[in-house]
């Protein structure tokens, strides 16, 4: 394949003649990349969603110890946002700057560090974890099942 001017590579050899072997390869991966990943938003979902507050503008970093976990800083600088897999991540790699879409609260993590002892026993009853060291709930689950617990979490994390 040859790097035209424009810097966007194409399936010509070199005199020119097209390569089915690699046009179908290629095409094929574009399928599969199609479904594996969400398709890009358009200017106006992104205008939208930073309007209505669900989009944020951020550099994304990836854990070099587990390439599947990302992590983005809140613009407010008081937490990171939390971005799990290679799905959520959309093709981005470390470093890029990306519209993230922020999840509603009941779909928000509470680690494990978090929680307290009625939802730590809850969650080993109840919580459908596939993996058994799953180390958070939802924070929906953490509020219904313990709002009092809640609110002292959230009164010793904002008063450091």
């Amino acid at each position: 394949m040859n790097k035209s001017q424009s810097g966007i590579t194409n399936n010509r050899n070199r005199h020119g003649i097209i390569d089915m072997k690699q046009t179908n390869i290629l095409g094929n991966q574009r399928q599969s990349e199609r479904s594996i990943f969400p398709r890009y938003w358009n200017e106006s979902q992104i205008q939208s969603g930073l309007a209505e507050g669900q989009v944020i503008l951020a550099h994304i970093r990836i854990n070099p110890k587990k390439f599947t976990d990302a992590y983005s800083s809140h613009p407010k600088g008081d937490a990171d946002i939390f971005i799990p897999g290679t799905r959520a991540r959309n093709r981005c790699l470390n470093g890029d700057l990306a519209y993230i879409k922020i999840e509603p609260l009941v779909k928000w993590r509470v680690y494990d560090s978090f929680l307290t002892k009625k939802v730590e026993e809850w969650a080993s009853e109840h919580h459908d974890r596939t993996n058994s060291n799953c180390p958070y709930v939802s924070l929906g689950d953490f509020i219904h099942h313990d709002p009092e617990g809640f609110s002292e979490v959230c009164s010793s994390c904002f008063l450091n």
